[in-house]
C-alpha cells in the first residue's frame, strides 16, 4: 500500500512586532513551512534604513521620527543628527494617570508632549506615523526574502506586545492606529487577523523556546520572573 499523504498544514505569515517605549523589533515566520525541520522557523527583519542606500544589520531599531518640513516622516536610523528627535510618545499613547508617578512628571515626557503640541498632532498620529514605516519595511523584507506571491494567497497574523497595564482603552486606540497604519489592509482582503499579547507574556514565552529549551528542569509549574529594566528585559525563574 503506498504511504499515507500527509495532512497539509495551513500556511500563515505570522508577524510579531515588539514596539518598545526606546527600541522596537519584528520577527516573521510562515507556518507550515515543510522546508523547516519544526516548520515554523522566525526570521529576524534587519537592515533598517540609514541613508541613501545604507543600511543597519542590528535585531532593533529606535522607536523615534523626524517630521520633515517638506512633509517626509524620517525614522528609526535614518533620522539627520542635527534633527529633532521624537521620542517616548508610546508612553503618552496611555492614560497618564495609570503612569507611575515618576513618569508623570519626567522631563522627558514633558518635552515628548511640547514637540506633539509643536506639530500639531496627538500620540495616536505618531504611533501611526511609526507603524507605518516599519510595517513598510517588514512587507519589503518579506517580499524580498519570500517572493511576492506569497501575499496573494496566505493569510497574515500580526501580533503587537503591549504593556501589562495598558487598559482596553488603550488597546482599542492601538488597533485603530495599526489600522491606520495600513496593518489590516495587506495580502487576502479580511484575511490579516490581530492580536494582542503582554509584553512580560511575550517576554516569558520567547525566553522558554529561545533560551530554556535544553533545560529539563523547566516543567509545568515552574514560576518565572520578569523584570522590565528598560531598553531591555530580563527574564529569570525558580
Amino acid at each position: 500500500m503506498p504511504p499515507a499523504r500527509q495532512k497539509d498544514v495551513k500556511k500563515s505569515i505570522v508577524i510579531a512586532m515588539d514596539i518598545g517605549s526606546t527600541y522596537s523589533g519584528v520577527a516573521c515566520g510562515l507556518t507550515g513551512d515543510r522546508s523547516r525541520s519544526n516548520n515554523f522557523q522566525l526570521d529576524v527583519v534587519r537592515g533598517w534604513p540609514i541613508s541613501g542606500d545604507n543600511k543597519c544589520d542590528l535585531q532593533k531599531v529606535p522607536t523615534q521620527l523626524h517630521y520633515g518640513e517638506d512633509g517626509k516622516i524620517n525614522w528609526g536610523y535614518n533620522i539627520p543628527d542635527d534633527a529633532k528627535r521624537l521620542e517616548w510618545f508610546k508612553l503618552l499613547f496611555t492614560d497618564k494617570a495609570k503612569l507611575p508617578g515618576y513618569l508623570q512628571t519626567s522631563p522627558h515626557l514633558a518635552k515628548t508632549q511640547a514637540m506633539l503640541d509643536e506639530l500639531g498632532i496627538d500620540a495616536e498620529t505618531a504611533m501611526t506615523d511609526y507603524l507605518k514605516q516599519i510595517w513598510n519595511h517588514t512587507l519589503n523584507h518579506l517580499r524580498r526574502t519570500r517572493g511576492s506571491g506569497l501575499f496573494e494567497s496566505t493569510p497574515f497574523i500580526v501580533i503587537l506586545t503591549v504593556p501589562a497595564i495598558w487598559t482596553e482603552s488603550s488597546r482599542k486606540r492601538m488597533r485603530e492606529a495599526a489600522k491606520r497604519a495600513g496593518i489590516l489592509d495587506e495580502c487576502l482582503p479580511g484575511a490579516t487577523t490581530l492580536k494582542f499579547i503582554s509584553e512580560p507574556e511575550a517576554a516569558a514565552i520567547a525566553s522558554l523556546y529561545s533560551e530554556l529549551d535544553d533545560r529539563p528542569d523547566v516543567e509545568e509549574g515552574t514560576i518565572f520572573i520578569v523584570v522590565d529594566c528598560g531598553g531591555g528585559t530580563v527574564v529569570g525563574f525558580i
